[in-house]
């Protein structure tokens, strides 16, 4: 008897405390929730964010309101979003280049990848794609190979930066491929896209989403597309995976929400359940394919763990690349 008075406490105490996380939970959010953005606005990743956003708000009863912290190709929101109280109130447009990529290629980095965030919903994912200047080859990928293998390091190709998802992949195309081009790295993918068009440069990675408008346009060609299938956006384009590359299988960009580490269930549930149908709406999904990205929902668990395959895959990308960012 002595001994079940202290455990009667506990299970009472133990009780509350579930009542009252149950309440706060059910009580969330009573105020505005803030979405950091690592890029600036007007940018594909602000537009991905705002899509989620203005719907989001009206289902949650609170507005949810986009914060643009550009920089340091999106490290130093992430950051930010690191060192917040894990409330739910601070959230994060988490990217491949931010959340899978940074560890691999920045000497400091004030956050880690692996131990300081809540994965909250997968949004979307956008594969990455070879184009050249209309006029470097006649055909397809394969002569492109044999063109730069008749001079090897006389031709360049533009990223949108150092250290990017756009970086990482051509260097592990270059090492299957057996060729050498020469790496130079833009501050985005506009000015790099002018100078392929422009004949500065003869060839780029890039998003397809970012490229897209250019290869309709014929302003561009594309070669190849990563990722394990082609893409509904462009079908005509083939996979680096079907032109004898399967090594580029699965390496595409992709957009998150995510909150610090530490975040109540409850409320990582909640957000992952209503950003889910967000997803999965019709509506959504057109204006997700308009602008360039595919729509791709997973939550709590199931993102966590698409994280972890991410961390892997372009882990090795990056080993490959050698590439580091001060």
């Amino acid at each position: 008897m002595l001994q079940s008075i202290p455990l009667l406490k506990i299970g009472a105490a133990l009780g509350g405390l579930l009542l009252c996380t149950g309440a706060w939970s059910q009580a969330y959010p009573s105020k505005p929730i803030k979405l950091l953005v690592g890029y600036t606005a007007g940018g594909a990743t602000d537009g991905v964010a705002r899509v989620i956003a203005t719907r989001l708000g009206p289902v949650l009863g609170q507005p949810v309101v986009i914060e643009n912290k550009p920089g340091g190709g999106g490290t130093l929101a992430t950051a930010q979003v690191a060192q917040s109280k894990p409330d739910g109130y601070t959230l994060l447009l988490g990217t491949s280049s931010s959340n899978t990529i940074a560890p691999f290629v920045y000497k400091s980095l004030a956050y880690d990848t692996q131990k300081d965030f809540t994965p909250v919903a997968l949004l979307a994912q956008v594969p990455l794609v070879l184009v050249t200047h209309p006029g470097l080859v006649q055909g397809g990928l394969a002569d492109l190979v044999t063109l730069a293998k008749k001079d090897p390091g006389k031709y360049a190709y533009a990223s949108v930066g150092n250290g990017s998802s756009t970086h990482l992949i051509m260097e592990m195309f270059k090492q299957k491929a057996k060729i050498e081009v020469t790496h130079v790295p833009y501050k985005g993918s506009a000015p790099g896209q002018t100078d392929v068009i422009g004949g500065q440069v003869p060839m780029m990675m890039d998003t397809l989403q970012a490229a897209l408008p250019f290869i309709k346009s014929g302003k561009v060609k594309a070669l190849a597309l990563s990722g394990d299938k082609r893409s509904e956006l462009a079908p005509d384009i083939p996979t680096f995976a079907e032109l004898g590359y399967p090594e580029m299988s699965g390496l595409r960009a992709w957009y998150g929400v995510m909150g610090p580490a530490g975040m109540p269930p409850e409320v990582t549930q909640k957000l992952a359940t209503e950003i889910d149908k967000i997803v999965r709406s019709q509506e959504v999904r057109t204006q997700m394919l308009q602008l360039g990205a595919e729509p791709a929902a997973l939550g709590g668990a199931a993102f966590a763990k698409f994280l972890e395959s991410e961390h892997t895959r372009w882990g090795e990308a990056a080993k490959v690349s050698g590439a580091q960012v001060d």
